[in-house]
């Protein structure tokens, strides 16, 4: 029965997130806010349908229904033998990797977060292209101006940080690397995170996250949803500043700053997840820096959008019945 579960919530996240990647390509939907709706539509369905279908039609997943109207059966594959394994075998083996996955990208970085709280502060008065940046940040923020705290760390980090007194983090590594331009830019991505609330949203997501955490198709479907995120962040900030080269030279500092800390790692496990690692982060920055030296693209689907994400949710869900 968990099995069963398991095997149904993976099938409808691929299927979810290929429906949606279409669509994306077949709407031509660019803008990172509306493409990470429908990412985030493809991380709800899978959480959303299996019980529902369940509750609503208690014919739903029996033989009958397997024999007649289900476009495709997963105890078929589960009973399928390959060189001796059977289909259940290696669903145990995914849901093991994917777990383990679950930990590396989620867990990890979310107990490092933890520990950095822990890390001495520095004066922001120590720094006085903050000051300066501050300044500036402040003509193009719209209302008040979170609290800054500064981390004495080597290695060059922004972020957010939520709960009663939301606060904009940056590390000394940071501050030392980057130019006041660099850092306005900066201050203005974070800003849109905290505009957007990402901060309060977070744990929700988070949430999802850990219904997605043995879910290999949700780990990726993730992946995107943050890289999406962050594009978003990014387009926000080029609009309050109207300097894309700053954003981006900000964004190879921090690359080159986290390359120098993870250097003796990196050579410790060449061949290990760890460059695996460094890789796929390199080919986000780069993919972000791309983006930003692009032209803007010109006109908006977004009076469209509402009945497109209609369009696109009742005919995943109708597709979605018949895949048991």
């Amino acid at each position: 029965m968990i099995l069963d579960l398991y095997v149904q919530m993976v099938l409808h996240s691929a299927v979810s997130a290929l429906g949606v990647e279409a669509l994306l390509v077949l709407w031509s939907v660019r803008e990172p806010a509306q493409r990470w709706r429908y990412r985030l539509l493809a991380l709800l369905l899978p959480v959303l349908t299996v019980p529902a279908f369940r509750l609503l039609d208690p014919s739903w997943g029996s033989p009958a229904f397997r024999a007649g109207e289900a476009l495709f059966d997963s105890r078929r594959w589960l009973e399928l033998r390959v060189g001796g394994v059977t289909g259940r075998v290696a669903v145990m083996a995914v849901f093991a990797t994917s777990t383990l996955g679950f930990f590396l990208q989620e867990v990890r970085p979310l107990i490092r977060e933890l520990w950095q709280e822990k890390s001495p502060r520095r004066a922001p008065a120590e720094f006085p292209d903050l000051a300066s940046a501050l300044a500036s940040w402040r003509n193009i923020s719209p209302g008040e101006s979170p609290a800054i705290e500064i981390i004495d760390a080597e290695e060059p980090m922004s972020k957010c940080k939520g709960g009663k007194h939301a606060a904009v983090v940056l590390s000394s590594g940071l501050l030392n690397r980057v130019d006041k331009k660099e850092l306005l830019s900066i201050l203005a991505h974070e800003g849109a995170h905290l505009r957007k609330r990402d901060h309060q949203y977070g744990w929700a997501l988070l949430f999802l996250r850990i219904l997605h955490a043995a879910n290999p198709i949700g780990l990726l479907v993730f992946r995107k949803l943050g890289e999406e995120n962050e594009n978003w962040c990014d387009d926000l900030s080029v609009a309050a500043t109207g300097d894309p080269l700053s954003l981006a030279s900000a964004l190879v500092h921090v690359y080159r700053g986290t390359l120098t800390n993870d250097q003796h790692s990196l050579e410790w496990y060449r061949s290990g997840g760890r460059a695996l690692g460094a890789r796929a982060r390199e080919a986000v920055i780069v993919a972000r820096i791309e983006r930003l030296m692009k032209p803007r693209p010109a006109g908006s689907s977004r009076q469209l959008e509402p009945w497109r994400m209609g369009v696109a949710g009742v005919s995943l869900t109708t597709l979605l019945f018949r895949v048991v």
